[in-house]
Order: C-alpha cells, then sequence, then structure tokens
C-alpha cells in the first residue's frame, strides 16, 4: 500500500498497458453506466399498431449498426388494435423482419406500422406494398390505408415478414448524441471508481495534512478514467463502428 501512496511513472505506465490490454478484449453487451436523455428529435423509433388472433410472442429483428437486435413482444389474442412504440439504437438502421407468432394457424393484422423521430415526425411507412412474406404465410393482403393483414395457415412453422427498406436509416446527429453517451457513461464510471479509490486511501492515509494525498489522489483519478474508458469499450466500439458505417451508406447512396 505504501506504493500506492507513493506512486511512481512505472506503475503508471503498467497500469496503461494493462487498460489498453483490457479495451481489445470483447465485450459481449456494451455497458451504459449513466443513460444520456438527450430531448433532440432525432432518435428514431419503431411504432406498431397491431391485433393477433391467437396468443403468443411477436418478435422484431432488425441490424441496427454492427449487431443484430430482437425485440420480444408478448401478445394477447385481442380484435382491439394497439399501438407498440420501440426506441432504437442510434445507429444506421438496414433491414427490418417481424414474426408475428411462432407457428400457425392465425391472424396478424397492422393497422400501421412506420418509423418516426423522437418528436413524432414520420421518416418511413411500411404499407402493404412494402413488405414481403416467406413461405410460411397464407396470405397478405392490404387492410385499411395504410395496413395489412397475414393469415399463418395451420402447418406454419415459422412465419415471418420482411419490411422492405427503400435506403438505410440514419438517426440525425446520432454521432453527436454517441460521443455524449460515451463521455457521459465513462465520466460517470471514472468518478464512482475515483470515490472508492479515495475512501480507501484515506482510509490508510496515516501522514497528517492534505497535501500529501495530492499526488496519490491524482493517481488514483488516472487509474479510475482508465479503466472508466475500457468499462465502457463496447459502447465505444459500437459509438465509431456506427459512424463509419454511417459514413460508408451515405457514400454508397
Amino acid at each position: 500500500m505504501d506504493g500506492l501512496l507513493r506512486p511512481t511513472w512505472r506503475q503508471l505506465l503498467v497500469a496503461a498497458v494493462i487498460a489498453v490490454g483490457a479495451f481489445f478484449l470483447p465485450q459481449e453487451a456494451p455497458l451504459e453506466w449513466y443513460p444520456l436523455n438527450d430531448p433532440s428529435p432525432g432518435t428514431v423509433q419503431l411504432e406498431i399498431t397491431c391485433a393477433s388472433s391467437v396468443d403468443g410472442t411477436m418478435q422484431m429483428f432488425y441490424d441496427n449498426g454492427p449487431r443484430a437486435h430482437r425485440i420480444d413482444v408478448p401478445m394477447a389474442k385481442s380484435a382491439a388494435t394497439y399501438t407498440y412504440v420501440f426506441p432504437l439504437p442510434d445507429a444506421p438502421l438496414t433491414a427490418l423482419r417481424i414474426d408475428p407468432f411462432f407457428t400457425g394457424p392465425g391472424e396478424f393484422t397492422v393497422d400501421r406500422l412506420r418509423l418516426i423521430e423522437r418528436h413524432g415526425t414520420e421518416l418511413l411507412s411500411f404499407p402493404h406494398h412494402s413488405v414481403t412474406a416467406n413461405a410460411w404465410v397464407k396470405s397478405l393482403q392490404p387492410a385499411g390505408p395504410t395496413g395489412w393483414k397475414l393469415t399463418a395457415a395451420a402447418d406454419s412453422a415459422d412465419p415471418y415478414v420482411v419490411l422492405n427498406l427503400p435506403h438505410p436509416v440514419i438517426p440525425a446527429d446520432m454521432n453527436a448524441r454517441n460521443l455524449q453517451r460515451c463521455l457521459l457513461s465513462t465520466g460517470y464510471l471514472a468518478g464512482m471508481l475515483w470515490l472508492i479509490l479515495l475512501i480507501v486511501l484515506t482510509i490508510l492515509h496515516r501522514q497528517e495534512g492534505a497535501r500529501s494525498l495530492l499526488r496519490p489522489a491524482l493517481f488514483l483519478a488516472i487509474l479510475a478514467l482508465l479503466f472508466g474508458v475500457v468499462g465502457n469499450r463496447g459502447l465505444i466500439h459500437e459509438s465509431v463502428q456506427s459512424a463509419r458505417l454511417a459514413v460508408e451508406l451515405s457514400a454508397g447512396k
């Protein structure tokens, strides 16, 4: 512990090497230690108004940035439609698919399906002609001005529809929000780590005077910042990959 109270440049170098190595270790799911509450309208949301003739689970699969995602929505048998709204990650959306239920028979009715910004501005809608069904779907018919109805036969094993995106959907100002998200989450985690280390330091410190704490406190702050970045490596990696993907998709338009 005396070494902690009298830090050296060698200790700092060792900590930096360990942190850099840990930064490139895979993280199964990005961790966000402090969520971003940004009221800007660019965040993309998926809105669906639908009903199912059978009890089950609707699944929505989408490719958003470097990862594929899935949303599970429990559905109860109902003749009335209900509206569900799901915020999507700040990354380019390139594919979207809906599995209304696991097996047939059954009917799935959609009154409206669209992508909207946080404040309600419509980006894309998905009427009947923009939906492609797989072989397990018995029929896919228009229903109302913006909706459609899917019917699956009794032997349907995995009925689903693919929504045809005319172009990738890139959230407005997503890079700015992702940068804020990374800074906020990293700063929060680093601050919490520093606070814990400072408590340990003050308990073990035996010298008099606050000035004797400055050097070890600064050293601990650097350690906390290094491993705050490590703890947010998944979020940082995905933000960078999403920014690169957005540039590639914009260049390919």
